[in-house]
């Protein structure tokens, strides 16, 4: 009973789709193409490429780290101190040390950190 339904409801569907009904459509569509004729504008000139001569290869490259040399500088700026005791923490890489929390015990706060 289902199929017999979905195939006459397929029947008029299609039905109604057909036919050259439409001319006036057609000829109003025609009309409206004739006249729609864009105006493209030329492209612009080009310029031509100035070469750019880099001659600063003698100086620092900004985008590579700074080194620290230890004795370098004047005697009384604020020096690392490379002698002192390390904390336990400078044994991890810094890449594999990730923040994942933290604690409150009455004014003090500690951060919990995995490796």
């Amino acid at each position: 009973m289902k199929e017999k339904l979905a195939l006459v409801g397929l029947t008029l569907v299609l039905a109604g789709c057909g036919g050259e009904s439409h001319q006036d459509l057609r000829d109003w569509m025609r009309q409206q193409g004739e006249g729609a004729r864009g105006k493209i504008e030329p492209l612009p000139q080009v310029k031509p490429y100035e070469a750019f001569a880099y001659n600063a290869f003698d100086l620092h490259d900004p985008f590579k780290p700074r080194k620290v040399e230890p004795g370098k500088g004047s005697a009384g700026r604020l020096q690392p101190d490379f002698n002192r005791r390390r904390e336990p923490l400078e044994a991890y890489p810094l890449e594999t040390i990730r923040m994942v929390g933290t604690l409150q015990r009455g004014r003090a706060m500690y951060a919990l950190l995995k490796t």
